[in-house]
């Protein structure tokens, strides 16, 4: 059970880079659909609108995902810091 929790916790905690995968991947669409023909003196095929889009969606989602993973891991550590902490407290103050 100990090592379904530890998969599912690292699932979470790294799992915003797969939004953020997607988001690079459209914006390289999007500069391959609309700029390179720019830049190479040809007409776009496409417009490519929901390349920007989806890619403003995608990194929206991993940034917030990646900001709640922060959040967690310093509350996680900031009580397990608290508790070592007393444990100190405890050793250091009890009688010889």
């Amino acid at each position: 059970m100990k090592i379904i929790k530890n998969v599912i916790l690292f699932v979470l905690s790294v799992g915003w880079l797969i939004p953020l995968y997607f988001s690079f991947q459209f914006q390289f669409s999007w500069l391959n659909t609309e700029v390179a023909p720019i830049v190479y003196h040809k007409i776009p095929q496409m417009n490519s609108f929901p390349l920007k889009y989806y890619s403003q969606y995608f990194w929206t989602i991993s940034f917030f995902w990646m900001c709640a993973v922060i959040i967690f891991w310093f509350c996680t550590l900031l009580i397990l810091f608290n508790k070592m902490s007393k444990r100190v407290e405890e050793i250091e103050n009890k009688p010889k």
